[in-house]
């Protein structure tokens, strides 16, 4: 199991205070805290002084290797951290070594543990990583934070809101299969034999994402089944929200991803008010990071990710193992082949040979289904006008064929897409074709073609 360095990184910097700095050789006041390995690119280090002011420490990574020369980058306090540098003795502590995305992470996590932009024992003027934390999910983080610490000046607010506007809401639902047999029953009888109290205790509230869809749509995130359990509940006029607002979810780097990511994580293992997320799920979400951010199964923010699902430290090496494997693979792009870059002129020939009398023809991305779908509003615009036959009468086939705009979604076409992307054609049709009542007359019956090719023989250059 790789060593993860956080737990111990943590407990030196809570006790610094215990630190006595004896005086030293101008030449030899750096000290390395960890074994030193071998090889390594970077390092995560702490500059501590003795001077008994109340700003003592700084802290940061570099590239290069611990030789206590470099003291680090201060910005805002620069001219008081040199003058201290001279005049007082101190010491650089070195805390772990690695790659330098890794340290870089690291740096983020530790910054954020002691709050440095406003602790005022610290130099630091920033929570770190900057433009190099690009792909690092800190959008996501922040999101997790607030909802963790809902309530308070440091989290989300919650509102009370009647439970018949939060079913209006388009529900996203992280896990493959929207409902569970038997799950809404369970919660039912919870609530029902302790007149509401047991959903006071357990639910902390409905994540909403405003304005997901649209300017005025919002969108709930997870609690599929609470909210259908206290929909008969006469005594049960509202639930508790939490509003992640547009200004936060939007700031993270892959918003689909992201926002399954937030649902999986309101469904950790071992909870009695929701179902863990399946193992396979999980797993599979993993990967599509690792992939979306160039890194591998053991880097440190996916072990984060792993630990904040509930999982130990000793699951965390079974779970690398299974990440490692489906990342292997999906590598399904020879060294002789390129990606089919579909453009819609490509698309309409394709569906072309699809059309008849009664029959028409859209292409659809597989990636996973968001208001952010490829070419989203041009479906909604086909389905809503369904091409008229020769005859006058509206088309009543709708023949669907699935692309693949990248390899993510090209693997988890049959484990997961399919099934998502087909309930929410589904939805689609019921919310700009027909309401229920109407939707006989205006019935589409839905016909899925295989998926086109998602790769091509590369042309060899003579």
């Amino acid at each position: 199991m790789k060593y993860d360095p956080y737990l111990q990184i943590t407990d030196i910097l809570t006790n610094l205070d215990k630190i006595k700095i004896e005086k030293k050789s101008m030449y030899f006041n750096f000290e390395s805290l960890v074994e030193v390995p071998d090889i390594y690119k970077s390092y995560l280090y702490l500059v501590l002084f003795s001077h008994g002011k109340i700003m003592d420490r700084y802290l940061g990574y570099h590239d290069g290797i611990f030789d206590g020369t470099y003291k680090g980058s201060v910005t805002k306090h620069e001219e008081k951290f040199l003058e201290d540098l001279q005049k007082y003795d101190y010491r650089v502590f070195a805390l772990a070594y690695g790659k330098s995305k890794d340290m870089i992470f690291l740096e983020k996590r530790m910054l954020d543990f002691v709050d440095a932009r406003i602790n005022e024992k610290y130099y630091n003027e920033t929570k770190g990583g900057g433009a190099k934390l690009k792909n690092y999910t800190s959008g996501i983080k922040y999101i997790k934070d607030k909802i963790e610490n809902v309530g308070t000046s440091d989290g989300y607010s919650v509102t009370r809101e009647p439970k018949e506007e939060i079913e209006k809401m388009r529900a996203f639902q992280p896990r493959l299969l929207r409902e569970l047999a038997g799950h809404v029953r369970d919660i039912r009888n919870h609530v029902k034999g302790s007149d509401g109290a047991w959903l006071e205790k357990n639910h902390r509230g409905v994540i909403v994402f405003e304005d997901f869809d649209a300017p005025g749509e919002d969108v709930r995130i997870g609690s599929y089944h609470t909210v259908k359990a206290v929909k008969p509940l006469k005594f049960i006029k509202k639930l508790k929200v939490i509003r992640v607002p547009k200004k936060d979810w939007s700031k993270m780097e892959d918003i689909d991803l992201g926002t399954k990511e937030i649902g999986m994580w309101d469904n950790p293992r071992k909870q009695d008010i929701s179902i863990s997320t399946e193992k396979d799920e999980f797993i599979s979400l993993m990967v599509d990071i690792c992939q979306k951010n160039g890194v591998n199964q053991d880097h440190q923010s996916i072990t984060e990710k792993i630990y904040d699902q509930g999982y130990i430290p000793r699951e965390r090496a079974g779970l690398a193992r299974s990440i490692k494997k489906e990342l292997a693979n999906r590598k399904t792009i020879g060294s002789d082949e390129e990606q089919i870059k579909y453009t819609e002129k490509m698309l309409k020939i394709e569906c072309d040979s699809h059309i008849d009398e009664y029959r028409h023809c859209i292409a659809v991305a597989s990636s996973l289904f968001s208001s952010r779908w490829p070419h989203y509003d041009t479906i909604v615009n086909e389905i809503i006008n369904m091409k008229k036959n020769k005859k006058g009468k509206r088309k009543n086939i709708l023949h669907i064929l699935p692309y693949h705009n990248t390899a993510t979604s090209k693997n988890s076409w049959e484990m997961t897409n399919f099934a998502k992307i087909k309930i929410a054609i589904d939805n689609l049709i019921k919310k700009f074709v027909c309401k229920e009542h109407e939707c006989e007359e205006k019935k589409i019956e839905i016909e899925w073609g295989s998926p086109l090719a998602f790769t091509k023989k590369k042309k060899l250059i003579k």
